[in-house]
């Protein structure tokens, strides 16, 4: 009787100790949800969803909802906004892919890591740069938009292990457009027979020495998903066939129809232009190959064992039952991984990006607008400035805001690994995000 009361004692005290477990677990998770609002509370009212996202997830999932908020707040007109969301993200990014032996060394302990904080596919991060290149063009920072697009250039060459030739024509061209409108020319030829060698269906007739230049984000962008025994594999889908595009009214400017200069889906699912099937993280392929070996191991071990004992050879049957032993360890082993692929996507990115050129007659900034498809639905023009001799036009045919609120509708605090990181995480976001000063309407 005594020994029955002990033993329902002790499932109370387990039951006790397991909701004190969770209260404690949910006590900081609605203390952070809470802190979330109240920081989103004072930031621009269509744009507060993305900032709770981005409080509640924290470190790990930073660059990705860094960028969904700068891209938002681009399409916004929240200009401030938006170059300070990009320049945290690209901060994150080149901690890890930056052309130097800090981040060099960065980049290997990161690939070594079994859980990693997003920083992006080479598309994806050598978008962040774009749209970043975009900002500096709308302030007349041809120099720094410069950068920015031959960064975007560069990092479309980097994976985790490895490095690939330049396909990515539009970014050279873009650096070659912005130089010409600094003065530099003979700097925009060079740029422009990159894009050209690169990419020369499009950019051997596309001159970037032009006073008025209009790009457009044409579509939906690429999906990831996983592929392989373990999904292990991680392999991308065009999500959009690009409809045609019209400009119908332009006001300021004499311009040639867009053309599509850059495909973001064909920089998903190539490598130096060529298709890829899938990217295969380290780990998983190790582990298929442990689980090849370990089976091979099992299957001699036993069979040795067995004719050990038929043969009466008891060498040979403990030698057997050893290898057997060693691939059925190796086998749980193997299976206790979890190398599934990392199928985190900046949805809100755009299939392509079509480009047209043109000459500017008159003063003032110039009015652009696109038709998209063949019902004709208006697309937005975002943004049109001017500077100097130099006018640009960026719109797109689809709502970045829409599909950011929709990918971060139930998001998630991951403190398990990152109390602390996410603690100094957020604090940052406080600071960075202070009230922003009105933007211009300029530009």
């Amino acid at each position: 009787m005594i020994h029955a009361i002990r033993k329902i004692h002790a499932v109370v005290l387990a039951i006790a100790m397991g909701f004190g477990v969770h209260q404690a677990l949910a006590a900081p998770a609605a203390r952070i949800t809470n802190d979330a609002e109240q920081f989103a509370a004072a930031q621009p009212e269509e744009l507060r969803p993305l900032f709770k996202a981005l409080y509640i997830e924290g470190e790990h999932n930073a660059v990705l909802n860094l960028d969904y908020l700068g891209l938002a707040a681009l399409e916004q007109g929240e200009y401030v906004t938006a170059e300070r969301a990009l320049d945290a993200a690209i901060g994150r990014i080149e901690a890890i892919y930056a052309n130097n032996p800090s981040a060099q060394k960065a980049k290997s302990l990161f690939s070594a890591e079994r859980v990693k904080d997003f920083k992006g596919e080479p598309y994806e991060r050598a978008m962040t740069y774009y749209y970043r290149g975009i900002l500096y063009v709308r302030a007349g920072d041809y120099q720094n938009a410069r950068a920015s697009f031959l960064a975007a250039e560069w990092q479309s060459t980097l994976s985790e292990s490895e490095a690939y030739e330049s396909s990515f024509g539009l970014m050279d061209f873009l650096a070659g457009w912005v130089s010409y409108c600094d003065g530099d020319e003979a700097r925009a030829s060079d740029l422009q027979a990159r894009a050209a060698t690169v990419q020369p269906a499009v950019f051997s007739a596309l001159k970037p020495n032009v006073t008025f230049l209009g790009v457009v984000d044409v579509g939906i962008g690429p999906l990831k998903f996983g592929v392989g025994q373990y999904k292990e594999r991680l392999a991308f889908k065009p999500s959009e066939a690009v409809a045609p595009l019209q400009r119908v009214d332009t006001t300021l400017v004499d311009a040639n129809q867009p053309v599509i200069a850059g495909d973001v889906n064909w920089q998903a699912t190539t490598r130096s232009g060529r298709p890829v099937d899938a990217i295969l993280n380290g780990k998983a392929q190790w582990k298929t190959n442990t689980d090849t070996v370990s089976s091979a191991m099992t299957t001699v071990g036993y069979a040795a064992a067995l004719q050990g004992a038929y043969s009466n050879n008891n060498n040979l049957a403990q030698l057997g039952t050893i290898g057997m032993v060693a691939g059925l360890a190796g086998s749980v082993f193997s299976h206790a991984m979890t190398p599934t692929a990392d199928t985190r996507a900046w949805a809100s990115l755009p299939a392509a990006i079509a480009v047209e050129t043109g000459e500017l007659h008159g003063a003032g900034v110039p009015a652009v607008s696109f038709r998209y498809g063949d019902s004709g639905s208006p697309g937005s023009t975002v943004l049109n400035a001017r500077t100097g001799k130099c006018a640009f036009a960026w719109g797109r045919t689809h709502s970045s805001l829409s599909t950011a609120l929709e990918q971060v509708r139930t998001p998630v605090a991951e403190e398990s690994r990152h109390e602390a990181v996410n603690a100094q995480f957020r604090s940052m976001l406080v600071s960075t995000f202070a009230a922003a000063p009105a933007t211009t309407a300029a530009n």
